[in-house]
């Protein structure tokens, strides 16, 4: 790709300004539901959230509130009041983006088939921790995430039937043990 195209391409998955960005589309829930994201912004994301614990929070990616009320980059920029800085100030704190690094596949078995996919998707929105603590609480539920960092999370029903694969972390849920392959 062009280093033009590049720089567009960026710029419309990642840029706050950008209304159908990743970035804007999170910022958009804050607060609320998670957002999937491109994994390139994933990596930009965590990378910052590592130069925020490195600088001792003087590099802080959630700083779009005190952006905004400044109007940084507009054409409205102006010197807001203090107690209005007070409070963008207190929802500035990058150790509050949470990264889920989320789930590459949820396999759900239930007795319907509408059921079971209308159920692995909510898995996908949920995230591993709740989406399989949702599938445990559903009777003639079962099922099988694999998230991001290829860890296999696998519910109770189903520990007799999974073979560990060599390079696969697989957790039982519920269980203490965790089996390497």
């Amino acid at each position: 790709m062009a280093p033009d195209g590049l720089h567009h391409s960026v710029q419309a998955r990642m840029s706050a300004g950008v209304a159908t960005s990743d970035v804007a589309r999170v910022n958009g829930e804050a607060g609320g539901l998670p957002t999937r994201v491109t994994g390139d912004t994933l990596y930009v994301v965590k990378k910052a959230r590592e130069y925020g614990d490195l600088s001792g929070g003087r590099f802080d990616v959630a700083i779009g509130p005190l952006v905004r009320l400044w109007g940084i980059g507009t054409d409205h920029a102006e010197v807001p009041d203090p107690a209005e800085i007070g409070l963008a100030r207190s929802l500035v704190d990058y150790r509050g983006v949470e990264i889920d690094e989320g789930i590459v596949s949820a396999t759900v078995l239930a007795r319907r088939a509408v059921g079971a996919d209308a159920l692995s998707t909510t898995v996908f929105l949920l995230g591993p921790s709740d989406g399989m603590e949702l599938i445990t609480r559903l009777p003639g539920v079962e099922g099988i995430i694999v998230t991001d960092d290829r860890k296999v999370v696998v519910s109770p029903g189903l520990r007799t039937v999974i073979d560990v694969s060599e390079g696969w972390t697989v957790r039982f849920h519920g269980a203490e043990d965790v089996q390497e392959g």
